[in-house]
């Protein structure tokens, strides 16, 4: 019998082929995010995943927001959410701009960019009627634990209680 770790493609040459194959990381932590959030919300809120919208009256200008919280009763947009799957520890300004432009086109005050890993320093930052914040669903030990970190983070104002960064080693 073949042990397990003899199975898996691997970068040197072995006696089978395998095709390669790519992970979008990017859009699997998207996803997970999404789901996790679906199964997660407390009553009273609902969430769009991959909304589409336009930006004013031409129709060849679109966009696809990764997700839109939603007040059910009120059916207004409460915050907007952009996963990015990155571990550099800051923002990028395109991430600043482009999280805010939808939340202009939702009309709602509250941005959030989602990492995977604590950013150097937390952002809050105010610009027009648009608070632009980052939170973390981290993928590392409890997901469900750090879930529930994301989801206390998400009332608008509130910050969650951050884990400590992860050491290296």
């Amino acid at each position: 019998m073949i042990p397990l770790e003899q199975l898996g493609p691997a970068h040197a040459p072995g006696e089978r082929l395998a095709l390669p194959f790519l992970v979008d990381m990017a859009k699997l932590y998207e996803r997970f995010v999404a789901r996790w959030l679906e199964k997660h919300l407390p009553l009273g809120m609902n969430l769009q995943v991959q909304e589409n919208a336009r930006i004013g009256d031409d129709e060849r200008i679109k966009v696809s927001i990764d997700m839109v919280l939603y007040d059910s009763l009120a059916g207004r947009a409460i915050s907007v959410l952009d996963t990015k799957y990155k571990a550099h520890g800051t923002i990028a300004n395109a991430d600043f701009y482009q999280i805010t432009a939808y939340a202009n086109i939702k009309d709602c005050q509250d941005a959030i960019l989602v990492y995977p890993v604590p950013l150097e320093r937390d952002l809050s930052v105010t610009f027009g009627d648009i608070t632009v914040r980052n939170l973390t669903f981290a993928l590392d030990g409890d997901l469900d634990a750090n879930g529930d970190r994301f989801l206390a983070g998400l009332s608008p104002g509130r910050r969650p209680v951050t884990p400590e960064k992860p050491t290296l080693s």
